[in-house]
């Protein structure tokens, strides 16, 4: 810390912080979540306090395959020491076992009934909420329907699984509610951290996609144009395409993938040299 730099300590419940230091705690909770690179899973903390963070999960297969799911975690007010885990609430409401479909909130005391600050992470709490859907439980359940349905009516589940996946999508560019906290009502809306609904609308996806299919198809052009008499040089493979070959000096067959500029059974990058 600078000198002269004067800092109001912070007090958290029981336990008093400088805010560089509450600060540096939730930089390294979140370095930790970077580290450990969970799919399909995007958090980004509040502009105005490090206890909230604005969440997206995507699900790729399962019950909630294609699953866009909005959700606000919200840290105790002397975490990582109060005790119980952080609150894991989904705007709107999903329709699961754990999900509270009135408030959102997703009870994660089936995997943390108490939240050991030496033990646990939010890195952890981040995996079992992905976990969850892909690997639906129903201990702990704070929906019965839910539960009642995945355990005697599998079919009947999915259906309405499905129709959740669907709403949430739906509702992606729908504003966030406030939650309330111990200063009062946080307006989550008016945080500039929250995740744009410009990058969540149809057109836009649809345009980066039109974008991508573009360029897939100028490369194929080019291919092409370099393709005589049926065969291709070394310097127009695609990246998509397999080439394999043979080494000589090494006698071994080789598949490369695309392009390549590092010299076979070296890890150093442009160590092979460009031919004509």
């Amino acid at each position: 810390m600078a000198e002269g730099r004067d800092e109001e300590p912070v007090r958290i419940g029981m336990h008093t912080y400088r805010p560089a230091l509450l600060e540096y705690s939730m930089m390294s909770e979140l370095r930790e979540v970077h580290r450990r690179s969970i799919p399909g899973m995007y958090v980004n903390p509040s502009a105005t306090t490090p206890l909230v963070w604005f969440g997206m999960l995507v699900v790729r297969s399962g019950c909630y395959g294609s699953g866009l799911f909005k959700f606000i975690l919200i840290m105790n007010d002397n975490h990582p020491h109060a005790g119980t885990a952080p609150t894991v609430m989904f705007q709107p409401p999903v329709f699961h076992p754990l999900v509270d479909m009135v408030t959102g909130e997703m009870n994660c005391t089936v995997r943390f009934p108490k939240w050991m600050a030496q033990s646990h992470s939010i890195a952890e709490l981040l995996e079992f909420v992905k976990d969850s859907f892909y690997q639906v439980r129903t201990d702990g359940s704070v929906n019965p329907e839910a539960s009642l349905l995945f355990t005697r009516n599998m079919p009947n589940f999915e259906q309405r699984a499905g129709e959740s996946v669907q709403y949430c999508r739906s509702r992606l560019v729908a504003p966030l509610a406030s939650t309330r906290s111990a200063s009062g009502d946080i307006e989550h809306d008016l945080d500039s951290h929250t995740f744009p609904a410009s990058l969540l609308e149809g057109p836009l996806l649809e345009e980066a996609k039109r974008n991508m299919m573009a360029q897939a198809g100028s490369a194929e052009s080019i291919d092409s144009k370099c393709n005589v008499h049926g065969t291709k040089s070394q310097s127009s493979r695609t990246a998509s395409e397999d080439v394999t070959h043979k080494d000589k000096a090494a006698g071994q067959a080789i598949t490369s993938r695309g392009l390549s500029w590092v010299k076979p059974g070296a890890a150093v990058p442009f160590s092979k040299k460009e031919t004509g």
